[in-house]
């Protein structure tokens, strides 16, 4: 192999041994948090039971004529139970490792993909996230990627195969900036959406009180960065990796545009990750940014320098361009049709592609939330005196510091944020409405005193055997400024918009 400081071959050895075991990692903190919450989400009694999602999911397939388990694939048609979904969670765990260990990478992977796409299927609106689909999307190109030998040596995959993770990085990058352009939200057009974003995203940090605290000018300088990393380096390193997939070699110049654009967007996911929790997000993301890297960027000494790779036998080489011509195809057909073309009529390969959500398209924070409101939990023993329940995680007290919850995300914390931006719910009127049916059943299950759903909070304010009604009040919070806060001590301050929802009781 040639010295690093002139032109040398490509070769992807540490990023093909990395891009796998991130992988695999990030499926280990899907799984695990998952497995910590399902019960009072989609279990047997919990808010939205993966049994009946299923047993709806066939009466549509059965009405449409098509086939269920095709358009709903998951391995909970066999057995739905809370046990069975525990067990799946475990298994995935113990794949995750083995992989991460170096063993029989791409069959487990696959296993991981099938069982993780079982549980987003079967997730309803807590399973409905970007990263979620970002993972299978990761997942099942780590599988084409991946090492098919049962104990990871010396296996080096060829720069084709890793076209796969890269354009999937430079797909979500890009996607990401255009969507806050093409949205023409006023925030993002004239760069002040960081003066608003640090204080109005779902679950941020105590770092993120202090970069709300940061001068309108530097929120303004940050946002054109950040623009500059979601579009300008994506199409960059486009143009780099295309020039070494044809050439084949690479130079000193090529590769500090690499080191520069990787590093610049694993800074981004970290500066994001301190900020708010966006459970594995940026883990995967900073996973795939690594892979543009060759092994010309990376210290010598991690390199595995030696005798030359046998070249592969033809066959082989013409299976992997066939499958990377495929995918790279399949992710440009479904990104021009949703984004650019935005047809109304959906093609019949993107409608067969899309139960399995892994082939996809992103926009992260398309449109600013200028004003953060909150809903707040009441209970009462006698529909007279009302106490509040404290979330675990989402804003409440205004003296509680925003913590530190990722990679674990608490997704009703998540979906509660989100029915903060819709107007007020009436029990008589949205209890079974099927875009916030979950927050009847939340009611619900207050009164009830499920124990798996209260666990999602902190300690009742009154004795758990004596709630008998329930409410939900609406207030819009803020941060505090530096001098409320050494006045208050508090992190937040709120003020009194009215009633999200009016008492609930089941007597």
């Amino acid at each position: 192999m040639a010295g690093v400081e002139g032109c040398m071959f490509v070769s992807y050895g540490i990023a093909g041994r990395l891009f796998p075991r991130v992988v695999a990692l990030t499926f280990l903190i899907a799984f695990a948090s998952w497995g910590m919450q399902f019960e009072g989400l989609t279990g047997e009694r919990g808010l939205m039971p993966a049994g009946t999602f299923l047993e709806n999911a066939r009466a549509y397939a059965d009405r449409e004529g098509i086939s269920a388990v095709w358009r709903f694939p998951t391995l909970l048609w066999w057995q739905s139970g809370d046990l069975w979904v525990k067990g799946l969670c475990i298994v995935g765990c113990g794949l995750a490792l083995m992989v991460m260990a170096g063993f029989w990478q791409a069959p487990l992977l696959a296993l991981m993909w099938v069982g993780y796409l079982s549980l987003v299927t079967t997730g309803d609106v807590f399973m409905s996230f970007q990263w979620d689909v970002l993972l299978l999307e990761a997942g099942l190109i780590a599988v084409m990627a991946g090492c098919w030998r049962w104990r990871v040596r010396d296996w080096m995959p060829s720069r084709w195969l890793m076209l796969l993770p890269q354009m999937l990085l430079v797909k979500l990058m890009f996607l990401s900036g255009w969507a806050k352009l093409a949205s023409a939200d006023a925030v993002w057009a004239d760069w002040t959406a960081l003066v608003y974003h640090y204080e109005t995203q779902p679950l941020p940090t105590w770092l993120g009180w202090w970069a709300h605290q940061l001068p309108e000018g530097v929120h303004w300088w940050c946002c054109g960065l950040m623009f500059g990393i979601e579009l300008v380096l994506p199409v960059v390193l486009l143009g780099v990796l295309g020039v070494e997939a044809v050439w084949g070699k690479s130079t000193r110049v090529l590769r500090g545009i690499k080191k520069g654009s990787a590093l610049s967007m694993v800074l981004l996911m970290g500066m994001i990750a301190l900020t708010g929790n966006y459970t594995f997000f940026n883990l995967l993301t900073a996973g795939l940014a690594l892979t543009v890297l060759d092994d010309g960027c990376w210290p010598r000494r991690w390199r595995r320098d030696g005798a030359p790779m046998k070249r592969e036998v033809m066959w082989r080489r013409i299976g992997q361009g066939l499958v990377v011509a495929w995918m790279l195809g399949l992710s440009l057909w479904v990104t021009l049709e949703r984004v650019v073309w935005k047809s109304g009529n959906v093609s019949a390969l993107s409608r067969s592609l899309a139960p399995f959500a892994s082939v996809n398209t992103y926009g992260l924070f398309a449109t600013m939330t200028k004003d953060r409101h909150e809903i707040v939990m009441e209970v009462s023993d006698d529909g007279i005196f009302w106490q509040a329940l404290e979330w675990r995680w989402k804003p409440g007290d205004l003296g509680r510091a925003p913590g530190f919850v990722a990679p674990h995300q608490p997704r009703l914390d998540w979906q509660m944020w989100f029915a903060a931006l819709h107007p007020g719910f009436v029990p008589e009127r949205d209890m079974n409405s099927g875009r916030i049916a979950w927050f009847g059943q939340l009611l619900v299950a207050i009164v009830e005193r499920r124990a798996l759903v209260m666990d999602f909070f902190e300690e009742p304010p009154i004795p758990l055997e004596s709630i008998r009604h329930v409410r939900a009040r609406f207030y819009r919070y803020e941060f505090t400024t530096r001098e409320q806060r050494r006045e208050t001590g508090d992190w937040w301050t709120r003020s009194y918009v009215g009633l999200y929802s009016d008492s609930f009781s089941v007597e």
